[in-house]
Parts: C-alpha cells; structure tokens; sequence
C-alpha cells in the first residue's frame, strides 16, 4: 500500500503544482521513489471543484504529466459549477463505491463531505485533499492535504512517503 498512497500523494502533488511527476519527485523525495511507477493496474479518480476554473483546466495537464510518468490511469469529474455541491458529493460517492486505490479531492463545500470521508475511511481509501482540505474530517480519513504552491507540494508527498 504504501507505493500507492506515494503515487497518490505524486499524482496530487504535481496535478496542483501544474508540474510533471519526476518534478515533484525531485524536490525533497528520498531516492527510492524517485523512478517510482506504478506496477499494477491503479484507479485513482480525481474529484475536482469545476472544469469552468481556468485553474482546474490547467491542473489536467498536470495531471495528465503525472499519469503518464507514473504509469497510472486516473478519471479527472467534477461538477458543471462550484456550487453544485450536491452533484459533487453525488460523484465522490459513486467513486468510493467502486473501490479505487485512492481518491484525491478539492471539496466545493467542505461540511457536505464529511459522510463521504468516512465511508472512504470505512473501505481503507486514501484521500487526498487540495488546498485548506477538509478540516472538520473524521480523523484519519484524509492522508495528506496538498496546497497549490509549487515549492511545498513534492515536499508535502515526501513528509507522507513513510506513513
């Protein structure tokens, strides 16, 4: 498990920093993760806040950087709007459901989660959150929360590698 809560946090790390994986492995990660790929099939879907962000269209060629690189395939949703919070929730749920090795999410409103964090919780799938994440989540349902500066987000994968 723990190459693949590495390959989660990388994914989210270098979606948020806009940057390709072997970037953000190079700031700060201990040398065995640096050629790090996947060697199984590995789902990771990817709940966004909006694809209308200019933002969010600029994370998917992170995104796709890192897929790439890591060998992994992941599904990139989110709702028509910010507000659609419930549409979101409706989409997070549906991918717990399925089982995937873990989940990144940038929550549209971060109390409307809080079920859903613990049902991932429940089933052992690491989340992983971007920006302020969810503070009020049950604890330890989330893995590590990614913030959007370029310089912390390689830094914050390799704080996790070894949990």
């Amino acid at each position: 498990m723990k190459a693949k809560k590495v390959i989660a946090l990388v994914m989210c790390a270098a979606m948020v920093a806009g940057m390709s994986a072997s970037s953000v492995m190079a700031a700060d990660m201990p040398e065995q993760f640096k050629d790090l790929k996947a060697n199984e099939a590995y789902d990771f879907p990817m709940m966004v806040k909006s694809f209308q962000s200019t933002y969010w269209d600029a994370a998917q060629e992170g995104m796709k950087k890192a897929a790439d690189e890591l060998g992994v395939t992941y599904k990139a949703q989110g709702p028509n709007s910010e507000s659609d919070i419930a549409d979101q929730v409706n989409m997070l749920n549906n991918a717990i459901n399925k089982n995937p090795d873990g989940i990144a999410l940038a929550a549209c409103d971060q109390n409307s989660v809080l079920d859903s964090l613990q049902s991932a919780l429940d089933k052992k799938i690491p989340v992983v959150c971007f920006d302020s994440g969810v503070p009020d989540a049950p604890e330890g349902s989330v893995y590590a929360t990614v913030v959007t500066d370029n310089e912390q987000a390689g830094g914050i994968a390799a704080e996790h590698i070894y949990e």
